[in-house]
């Protein structure tokens, strides 16, 4: 599957990790960002990375040699992230997203992006052996809870949406409440993943890769 466009948000704070921007991390000598850029690349035809603004010098040493956009923005939101990168490069009928703390290195099932489903939005799933999926997943919304689900799968940082989405992410729902809306509509498909998953939130996660 082809896509005309990917957008990386990567400028968030990473609060966990001591304020770190994680798309400069190490593992195993590579960098997080080039990770994620190395595995997309035969899936996309033009790249940007939204990152964080500040250090123009580095953001040139780093992206300056790369066959892809880098756009230094100050968002608050990975909304906001993604909304930077369709102004900068326009917004395709489709296009990809894949969140810059979140590493893939095996095998996605686009079967839906066909007729007559094509105008879907997709959110990458994931089975797995924690004790999360061995569990069950609540909604806990207003104080009560309204939604169970025994052994889920469990959400990556992975999307396909379509131009048909922008009001679902124009707004300050958050990445989570576009999900949300989506799939109120019915307008929302999962993208069954097997392989290696890795979204990284501590320290300790840069060993586990």
């Amino acid at each position: 599957m082809q896509f005309p466009l990917l957008i990386v948000p990567a400028g968030g704070d990473g609060t966990r990790m001591g304020g770190a921007e994680k798309w400069k991390l190490e593992i195993r000598g590579k960098r997080v960002i080039d990770w994620i850029l190395d595995y997309w690349a035969p899936y996309c035809g033009k790249a940007v990375v939204v990152v964080k603004e500040g250090n123009p010098k580095e953001h040139n040493r780093t992206f300056g040699g790369m066959a892809v956009d880098y756009l230094p923005v100050n968002t608050p939101t990975v909304n906001a992230a993604i909304l930077e990168g369709l102004r900068f490069h326009g917004a395709p009928e489709r296009f990809l997203v894949v969140l810059g703390d979140c590493l893939v290195d095996g095998v996605f099932e686009w079967t839906f992006l066909h007729p007559p489903e094509y105008h879907l939005s997709g959110a990458a799933i994931i089975e797995g052996d924690t004790d999360f999926n061995r569990s069950y997943a609540v909604d806990d919304r207003g104080g009560l809870i309204t939604g169970v689900i025994e052994k889920p799968t469990c959400g990556m940082g992975v999307y396909t949406f379509t131009w048909f989405d922008l009001p679902a992410l124009i707004s300050d729902r958050g990445i989570t409440g576009a999900l949300r809306y989506l799939t109120k509509e019915g307008k929302l498909r999962p993208i069954p993943y097997s392989g290696r998953y890795l979204n990284i939130t501590y320290s300790e996660d840069l060993q586990r890769w």
